[in-house]
């Protein structure tokens, strides 16, 4: 926890002059929010790195930032946030392309998407058959339907991914 908080101390110090986020309504930004409650909602920063954070029962508290990079699958450039937790063996990276994305990090491939159905996970690719047996089957099939909307925003779908992977482990 007190590493996440370091991090997330050290990225905002630059960009905050008092203890406080704004957040976004249409185009104007309302009063500032109180430190203690931003951590758990979605807010600009002036940086546009920091989106999302919350917490998780197995991995601790996350924060989720946008970066600057590409994931590249499939002939398609996929936009890609880091989910970083207070336990960093579950960090991992997102990339979104429309209403597709891909939870992954060396070991993993997770796939969800929007469709008719709802949103939820489709499909799982692993690195090595011993990361495979990690694997949780139950809790893979518990994942298929995260949410029953057939759109979902795209913080929504992050921060559904950000609790719901580690369950996978």
């Amino acid at each position: 926890m007190k590493k996440l908080l370091t991090i997330l101390a050290i990225l905002l110090a630059g960009f905050f002059t008092t203890a406080t986020a704004h957040e976004k309504q249409g185009h104007k930004y309302e009063k500032p929010i109180p430190i203690e409650e931003w951590m758990t909602k979605p807010f600009d920063s002036h940086s546009g790195s920091i989106l999302l954070s919350g917490s998780t029962i197995d991995h601790g508290d996350y924060v989720i930032t946008q970066t600057e990079e590409v994931y590249y699958f499939m002939g398609k450039e996929y936009e890609v946030y880091n989910v970083m937790y207070d336990d960093p063996t579950a960090n991992m990276k997102i990339g979104v392309y429309g209403r597709e994305y891909i939870a992954y990090t060396e070991d993993f491939i997770f796939f969800y998407e929007c469709t008719k159905k709802g949103f939820g996970i489709r499909r799982a690719l692993f690195n090595n058959s011993e990361v495979r047996d990690l694997y949780n089957e139950r809790e893979y099939s518990k994942q298929t339907i995260l949410c029953a909307e057939k759109k979902i925003d795209t913080l929504q779908a992050l921060g559904l991914i950000a609790v719901y992977v580690p369950k996978l482990k």
